[in-house]
């Protein structure tokens, strides 16, 4: 009686009622390549990324990474001699905003582009709850600077 089962945890397949199969799964199937992440982004703030790592970093397709350089003017890769774009970690976390504003915010490029000109010019809201703690103490500092130039009058 032949038949297909799986084990629980998938190491093995069994045939046959009576004879298992020797190899485990994952030496049949295709391995797939590990994601480039964050993690495997250097610190160095001189190194230049191709489009194709920018992809695999960020998640973002490389047709979109296109697109966005063409529709938003704050995304600007430099190119080389032979014109290849390369990106360095400031664009890199410009298509991470874009990303996220365009995916979780659910704005348009239009919208997104504008919502970063505010932002790059240190306009609009604060993106982190640090940057509006640091915004809150920076208040509070000139409301104090103001209380006392008025007690002194």
């Amino acid at each position: 009686m032949n038949r297909w089962s799986c084990k629980h945890d998938a190491l093995f397949t069994t045939l046959t009622a009576s004879h298992a199969y020797p190899y485990p799964v994952h030496a049949i199937l295709p391995v797939r390549k590990q994601p480039f992440r964050e993690s495997m982004v250097s610190a160095l703030p001189d190194k230049r990324y191709k489009i194709s790592e920018v992809s695999e970093i960020t998640g973002v397709a490389t047709h979109l990474l296109r697109q966005w350089e063409s529709k938003i003017p704050q995304l600007r890769p430099r190119r080389d001699r032979s014109n290849r774009r390369y990106y360095t970690l400031k664009e890199i976390d410009i298509v991470k905003r874009i990303n996220y504003l365009v995916r979780h915010e659910g704005l348009t490029l239009n919208g997104t582009k504008i919502r970063l000109a505010q932002e790059l010019h240190g306009e609009g809201r604060p993106k982190t709850n640090q940057d509006v703690v640091d915004l809150l103490d920076k208040i509070e500092t000139e409301t104090r600077a103001i209380q006392n130039l008025l007690d002194r009058i």
